[in-house]
């Protein structure tokens, strides 16, 4: 199971439902595997502020103005996946990071190449 993509699912799953009231039923729009993840996919949510929770007799689930901004601030290629989204953001910078180190590099032994010709 692509954990990422299970919360993005969670998330639109909340959205489209608007609140989760839990039970000890099985959610339909998931396999057995996923609805054993669902709580620790929920609490991610709320962790994220992406979702809160709300408790009359039982706890319930709601997605938050958060939650909504993150489905809509998302490039067309990551419509509603926010977290697929941060992802690929995240492995942007990390090769941007990479880049700038090995420019960083090429440029000292350049200037080393240069200060030893310079001698000669």
């Amino acid at each position: 199971m692509n954990y990422i993509e299970f919360l993005d699912r969670v998330l639109v799953w909340l959205d489209e439902r608007g609140s989760f009231r839990v039970t000890k039923d099985n959610v339909s729009s998931f396999t057995q595997e996923e609805n054993n993840m669902l709580p620790q996919a929920l609490m991610k949510l709320v962790i994220d502020d992406y979702a809160f929770i709300t408790n009359d007799s039982t706890t319930v689930y709601s997605i938050s103005f958060e939650g909504k901004l993150a489905l809509m601030n998302t490039t067309q290629e990551y419509k509603n996946r926010p977290y697929a989204y941060a992802l690929h953001k995240q492995k942007i910078e990390e090769r941007k990071n990479m880049i700038k180190n090995v420019a960083v590099v090429a440029n000292a032994v350049i200037a080393l190449i240069l200060a030893a010709a310079a001698l000669f």
